[in-house]
């Protein structure tokens, strides 16, 4: 599942109603080559600057509202607290790939559907990206969706953590991660499936006390997912070019 992909597709698709090829377009010139890398570059641009403004507006809202999400991650003079929690959400985005690697494979047209909207919709937009803006690509969405859910508006509802309770926790958790599953309402397994890993990053945030982790989960976890879903779509198209008649 692309978490990052999902939260910004309804921005980039006004650039998909351009012309790719002849038979978008039976006027276009013979020598017309689909804008591939100008149509990456802004979906680029609009994923990352979506991204950022989703962590602007939780460090808004938070100084006006409270709590502010600065709260929950170590200061910089704090490089053990900080190298901690990078590296623990690093670790703990590994077991959920797997589990998200092991659905994608089930063969079941929920799933199917899902597969098919982001091969189809999604990544050819991304496979011309390199890895390093596939990166910065998820560490926005990291920081970005988990100063705003986790940062804010779960600590918002639980309060500052010396007021947290086993039952402010869970509602702020399964409150934050129902409005994080919606946000990515791309299909109705779709959310049930973003819905269950804004719990694990709840979880993340309320057993530490460390935004970080969280942060460093849900960008190691995209990274991972985008670089594979690419791989495998270049693989195809790899395929189709060598199987393809003369």
């Amino acid at each position: 599942m692309m978490v990052l992909v999902v939260t910004v597709v309804r921005i980039i698709r006004p650039f998909r109603n351009k012309p790719c090829s002849k038979m978008d377009d039976p006027d276009l010139d013979d020598n017309f080559e689909p804008p591939v890398l100008e149509s990456s570059d802004r979906f680029f641009m609009a994923a990352v600057g979506f991204e950022v403004g989703l962590g602007v507006v939780a460090v808004v809202v938070g100084s006006f509202l409270g709590p502010s999400a600065n709260e929950l991650v170590p200061p910089l003079s704090d490089v053990w607290a900080i190298l901690w929690g990078v590296g623990l959400g690093a670790l703990l985005a590994l077991p959920m790939v797997a589990m998200v690697q092991g659905l994608q494979k089930l063969r079941i047209p929920q799933v199917e559907e899902i597969n098919r909207l982001g091969r189809d919709r999604m990544l050819p937009l991304m496979e011309n990206l390199s890895n390093w803006e596939l990166a910065i690509l998820s560490i926005c969405a990291g920081v970005g969706e988990e100063l705003l859910f986790r940062g804010w508006l779960q600590t918002w509802i639980t309060g500052s953590e010396s007021e947290w309770s086993v039952t402010s926790m869970a509602i702020g958790i399964f409150v934050a991660s129902l409005v994080f599953g919606l946000a990515h309402a791309i299909t109705k397994l779709y959310v049930i499936v973003v819905f269950a890993m804004g719990i694990l990053f709840g979880i993340m945030l309320v057993a530490t006390g460390n935004l970080l982790v969280p942060i460093a989960a849900h960008a190691v976890f995209d990274f991972i997912q985008l670089k594979l879903a690419v791989s495998e779509l270049k693989k195809e198209a790899a395929g189709g070019e060598v199987s393809a008649p003369e």
